[in-house]
């Protein structure tokens, strides 16, 4: 169990938050065995389970020093996973806007040029 929890990374499948509630249980699980974690345990685990695409994240959480426990570091971990999904919203929102954009300016051209054509 202890093993399973130490090498345990996210599946690309599940959120983030499902990710913290498989780590949380299995904590529970390792207590139900009688085996103690220390907050430091856990904090690193959560921290090495985390995606390769998070490598300067991880550096940042291992650094700050107020997080000493599995809550810190999820409240940590959630905050920052909703501000990465809130950037990718932004950033399809304005692709979505240019492509709408540049639309509009295509239709206003030939609108004008049939209206152009017309007075001929």
């Amino acid at each position: 169990l202890v093993l399973k929890f130490e090498m345990y990374k996210k599946e690309p499948k599940n959120s983030m938050t499902e990710h913290l509630r498989i780590m949380s249980a299995m904590i529970k699980d390792l207590k139900n065995a009688k085996v103690a974690l220390s907050d430091e345990q856990q904090v690193q685990a959560v921290i090495r389970s985390l995606p390769n695409s998070w490598v300067n994240r991880r550096q940042i959480l291992t650094h700050t020093e107020n997080i000493k426990n599995f809550a810190d570091v999820s409240r940590h971990v959630k905050l920052e996973a909703e501000r990465e999904e809130a950037i990718r919203a932004i950033a399809l929102f304005a692709q979505r806007g240019k492509r709408h954009g540049n639309w509009s300016k295509r239709k206003k051209k030939g609108t004008s040029s049939r209206k152009e054509g017309s007075s001929h």
